[in-house]
């Protein structure tokens, strides 16, 4: 019999490799919708029509499969490992509430900071091929994949600036939310966890929003120029010029919560039922392993 405090990490990564295909079933096609609108967008072209959009988005769906079920094997994988053995480390019953919500805020910022640094690639090649899909006809875009690195890092900056803005806060709000609702209601586990993966998703999603406009622009606009950013100073200027000329021909608001409403249910849903599933399917593993 194995002790409960211990991790399945087989078990771990197969429940991470389910949020993944939740994640690319419920967001590939909102996301690739506000990709393509972003891309419009960053260089003032008019929209493009949806049947061609379809012919060109193979890449564009293969690049993000690969970065969701990437993303998946990992995040909330590590997150539970981190925050698991933290709780362990300090004792599970001498940790006041709020220091449980602390360490799962931290675990969860350090999971989005790992995963970015990985992901990011993957992330910003969806861009590139549904801007040219010639890319995806050359070994499905791998070569371009492994010799354009600095090129499809833009934006990178921005989506760890998103991802410190809007993890700790989510997570700490996922912890406390679960606590409270196991001491003051009588809702069934399953119930719980899903109102619980809710609040967290939708405090994550609005923080961030912003910076995650910011990131894709700078992905849209670095996958038509083809121009790689060497020196700290040139990437802020191209950042703020971007953003200022985004600014200057789409208002304020427009550019800044562009997709917002159409990726906002997509995202709710979806990850509401990943982090629901993750922890229906790591409670059971943790209770047959007992």
């Amino acid at each position: 019999m194995r002790d409960s405090s211990e991790l399945n990490y087989l078990e771990l990564i197969k429940a991470g490799g389910i949020t993944g295909l939740i994640s690319f079933t419920f967001k590939c096609v909102p996301d690739l919708f506000f990709t393509k609108k972003m891309l419009d967008t960053t260089q003032n072209a008019s929209p493009r029509k949806t049947k061609g959009f379809w012919q060109n988005s193979k890449g564009a769906l293969y690049w993000d499969f690969k970065y969701r079920m990437l993303m998946g094997f990992m995040t909330l994988p590590l997150q539970h490992t981190v925050e698991h053995t933290l709780i362990q480390q300090y004792g599970k019953n001498e940790l006041s509430n709020y220091q449980k919500a602390m360490i799962g805020s931290f675990a969860g910022w350090l999971a989005a900071m790992v995963e970015i640094n990985i992901v990011h690639s993957l992330d910003s090649m969806r861009a590139t091929v549904l801007n040219n899909p010639a890319v995806f006809n050359n070994h499905g875009g791998i070569p371009y994949f492994l010799t354009h690195q600095s090129q499809l890092r833009a934006g990178i900056g921005f989506g760890m600036l998103r991802n410190s803005v809007s993890n700790p806060p989510a997570w700490c709000a996922k912890t406390m939310t679960k606590t409270y609702l196991a001491e003051h209601t009588e809702f069934d586990k399953n119930i719980r966890n899903i109102l619980t993966a809710i609040i967290f998703v939708f405090v994550r999603f609005v923080a961030g929003y912003p910076f995650d406009v910011i990131k894709t622009a700078m992905q849209c606009d670095a996958a038509q120029q083809q121009f790689q950013h060497r020196h700290c100073r040139e990437k802020i200027y191209y950042a703020m010029n971007l953003i200022n000329r985004q600014i200057k021909n789409r208002g304020f608001f427009r550019f800044f919560t562009t997709g917002f409403f159409m990726r906002l249910p997509a995202n709710i849903s979806s990850a509401a039922i990943q982090v629901a599933v993750f922890d229906h399917l790591t409670n059971a593993s943790s209770r047959r392993s007992c």
